[in-house]
């Protein structure tokens, strides 16, 4: 009659619950990246519109002067 190889058994149960806890972790730091991730496009996002309104007064000021010297 087969016999159950108990020490066998227990290691793999070992394995599982140590292989779902490194899942969970890396399930967890895949959220902190995402979120990190988030806040910098965010962050992107403002400083090209800053830049791009910079870019906008500096032609202003450059047509402003053109225009004084005519």
């Amino acid at each position: 009659e087969p016999k159950l190889d108990i020490a066998r058994f227990e290691e793999l149960i070992k394995d599982i619950t140590s292989n779902k806890d490194i899942l969970q972790t890396m399930r967890t730091n895949l959220t902190k990246i995402g979120s990190i991730v988030n806040n910098q496009d965010s962050q992107v996002t403002n400083i090209e519109a800053a830049i791009n309104s910079q870019v906008g007064q500096l032609k202003m000021l450059l047509k402003s002067a053109q225009t004084e010297e005519e």
